[in-house]
């Protein structure tokens, strides 16, 4: 994990100032608790407080984020005891526990709120055990890493709790469980046991070896009638979870976009001004106090930059055929400005820096969840090694096509990446993928082509 190692005298100092702050820094990020998820819902798609980028930021100071609205769920202590297991075992593993409402920037769903932290943090692999007022819930990334001989499985270790407390336990209660499985490197079998307990102690409700009364036939039909609700209940979960866990990665909610037709891509512009917005607010909150020396103070500037360039590419679109790529460079460039905030934030407070993400070549929207592959595009000689997310390094392995961002240029629709490089600055950096110059060749004016001409 970034910067943690679980020991010695600055960790114990962490720990010590976390177990009073873990509220209190939650409550300081999100907002007050009553107005949580409207206060979400108003910022729709925004990176206002709560919003995926902070709240990303928020779990590297510890992995357990838990909102006010959940303080009597899991009390200050029983968090920090939470956090401190899992700071000292080194793994990847991460707790979040906020509000999550229908009409919210994440659409009621805990799986969306959990993919757009997770495209943020900067991780290669990461695990959350989340609960968002429903259910507890557990997400892998990458997914192949969840059946890793003796690695972390927090889809199944947030399952196992239900069964293992015939679905009466408390969500403080399962949460706790449910790390401590996840943690323990043999959360597959624990998930079979615990099933296997409840279906056989539940195997009583059906017993007809004695004399049928009618008092018993409606004991019988009210007990049958729990347990198909909740088995009904388990296998929305469970499916839920084997799309994740069975090697099928899901992308990330942007890939809403993917080849926008004209009312997605009037969405995706309202997405991008509001988040250029609000980054434009957290940047002139944003100092290094001094501290962190030229290097912070550089990085603080490269955010600057970065998110001039956004707005810049913002503008730029409506202005002929490269809408669409505008559109998304923008919200690459808003990750690249939040990337270098975070760095600069880090330095001045001592800590090891992010790593930088990296987004899919073949398709940015497809997030920063990549791994370098090499790719020889099908009817090629050469090839190159580039970052791809899951779905499209399968593809590539298998010799397809990966899903890529379909453009319009010179009247056809094309991979972005089919366009001449000295036609299209996307095209040539690969939005950043290739080239590490993306931020500059945006101010110097590349996006200005010969059949591009600036709006007057």
């Amino acid at each position: 994990m970034l910067g943690r190692t679980g020991n010695g005298p600055a960790a114990a100092g962490r720990r010590a100032a976390r177990a009073a702050a873990l509220l209190l820094g939650a409550a300081a990020l999100l907002g007050a608790a009553p107005a949580a998820a409207d206060a979400a819902a108003d910022t729709d798609g925004g990176a206002a407080p709560g919003g995926a980028a902070e709240i990303a930021e928020a779990l590297q100071e510890s992995p357990v984020l838990v909102d006010p609205a959940y303080a009597s769920a899991l009390p200050e202590e029983k968090a920090g005891a939470i956090a401190e297991s899992i700071e000292e075992s080194g793994e990847p593993l991460f707790v979040v526990v906020l509000p999550v409402a229908k009409g919210d920037r994440w659409q009621g769903e805990v799986d969306n709120l959990l993919e757009a932290v997770h495209d943020r943090s900067g991780l290669s692999e990461a695990h959350y055990i989340a609960f968002g007022g429903q259910s507890v819930e557990g997400a892998d990334y990458p997914a192949d890493s969840a059946y890793e001989e003796g690695g972390v499985n927090a889809s199944l270790a947030a399952l196992a709790p239900s069964y293992e407390s015939d679905f009466e336990g408390t969500p403080g209660e399962e949460i706790e469980r449910a790390v401590e499985i996840a943690l323990s490197g043999e959360a597959e079998r624990l998930y079979e046991d615990a099933k296997a307990g409840y279906e056989e102690r539940n195997g009583g409700l059906f017993d007809t070896s004695g004399p049928l009364t009618w008092p018993i036939l409606l004991a019988w039909a009210a007990g049958a009638a729990a347990l198909i609700a909740g088995a009904v209940l388990l296998l929305v979960r469970v499916r839920r979870r084997a799309a994740r866990t069975r090697h099928a990665v899901r992308a990330a909610p942007l890939t809403a976009f993917d080849n926008a037709d004209a009312a997605r891509l009037d969405e995706l512009s309202e997405r991008v001004g509001a988040e250029i917005v609000a980054v434009g607010e957290r940047l002139s909150r944003a100092e290094t106090g001094g501290r962190g020396g030229a290097e912070a103070t550089e990085a603080l500037q490269g955010a600057l930059n970065a998110h001039t360039a956004a707005g810049k590419a913002h503008d730029a679109a409506r202005d002929g055929e490269a809408d669409l790529a505008d559109e998304v460079g923008a919200l690459v460039l808003l990750d690249v400005a939040e990337y270098r905030m975070a760095r600069a934030a880090a330095l001045a407070a001592g800590r090891r820096p992010p790593r930088e993400r990296r987004h899919c070549y073949a398709n940015p929207l497809h997030g920063t969840s990549t791994a370098d592959t090499e790719w020889r595009p099908v009817g090629s000689r050469r090839s190159a090694t580039v970052p791809l997310c899951s779905d499209c390094a399968r593809a590539v392995r298998r010799r397809a096509a990966p899903k890529a961002l379909v453009v319009r240029h010179g009247g056809a629709d094309l991979p972005y990446y089919t366009v001449p490089a000295e036609e299209s600055v996307w095209s040539a950096t690969g939005f950043g993928a290739l080239r590490s110059d993306l931020v500059d060749r945006i101010l110097r004016g590349d996006l200005r082509t010969p059949d591009r001409e600036p709006r007057g």
